[in-house]
């Protein structure tokens, strides 16, 4: 779904939270007398207490936003992520995501990922600014702050349409293009994803069509949401290869990459 799984293209899964206040959430209290005991419930079961659950999501923010301009660190924060996605993960348990779509439904603001997002000379993407907006009913909008040259703003955005199977999401990038202008703070990001979809709201597509492999058109992946509650969510997403009519892979897949976003809450529709 974003952001999850999002194109080769630079564009694309709320106000940034202060870092200081994720830091700060993520120092867990001293145990209380009842806690503290040589073999924890999550050690036996994989079930997190409310303080262990607030702690390592508190923690998994302040990585991800800490690093959430960075792309020259993937191998290194990826090694500080993995162990907390792995926590949550065994307490939030293997789920058919045809459950967890009601709480993966709506707008989401990706705080870091290391799926990496090819740049060009004439488009930049805005890391800080990364969206997306699921629909339940197969569909998802991945909307972004990018810039051409460096100096006008656009707002790109890349329809993606999923199927459940199992646990997981098979996907494909169905549309892709943009706006002028950059998303506005007060913009409500399920509104305009619904624009979108209905036709209300415009967007420009890219020159050639945005067809593979000059454009995500056509690209499918894989997506599974490992963890979801009311505020945060984190999916693993695969990318697979684009063949060309001969059969020869025209654009190269990715394995295993995550997504931490944190929920969007936009003024009423």
């Amino acid at each position: 779904m974003k952001c999850a799984m999002n194109s080769r293209l630079a564009m694309i899964p709320a106000s940034c939270l202060l870092l200081a206040a994720l830091t700060s959430a993520g120092c867990s209290s001293a145990p209380t007398e009842e806690e503290d005991v040589s073999v924890s419930n999550s050690d036996l079961t994989g079930t997190l207490s409310a303080s262990e659950l607030a702690a390592t999501k508190a923690s998994l923010r302040a990585v991800a936003n800490a690093n959430m301009t960075r792309t020259d660190n993937f191998d290194e924060v990826r090694a500080q992520v993995e162990p907390l996605v792995a926590k949550l993960a065994k307490h939030f348990g293997k789920q058919a995501a045809t459950k967890k779509l009601p709480l993966v439904e709506g707008a989401w603001h990706q705080l870091w990922s290391d799926f990496p997002y090819p740049m060009t000379s004439f488009i930049s993407m805005d890391p800080k600014q990364v969206y997306q907006v699921v629909n339940a009913d197969g569909h998802y909008w991945n909307i972004g702050d990018e810039k051409a040259l460096g100096l006008f703003g656009l707002t790109g955005v890349l329809r993606g349409a999923f199927v459940p199977n199992g646990t997981k999401i098979d996907l494909q990038f169905t549309n892709v293009g943009f706006r002028f202008g950059r998303l506005n703070k007060k913009t409500n990001l399920e509104s305009l994803a619904d624009g979108l979809e209905s036709g209300d709201d415009y967007y420009t597509g890219i020159p050639g069509g945005g067809k593979a492999p000059n454009g995500p058109i056509n690209i499918k992946g894989t997506l599974e949401t490992l963890y979801v509650d009311a505020d945060l969510r984190v999916d693993q997403g695969t990318q697979e290869d684009f063949l060309d009519k001969n059969g020869s892979v025209a654009v190269e897949g990715y394995g295993s990459k995550f997504f931490v976003l944190d929920r969007v809450t936009t003024p009423a529709k």
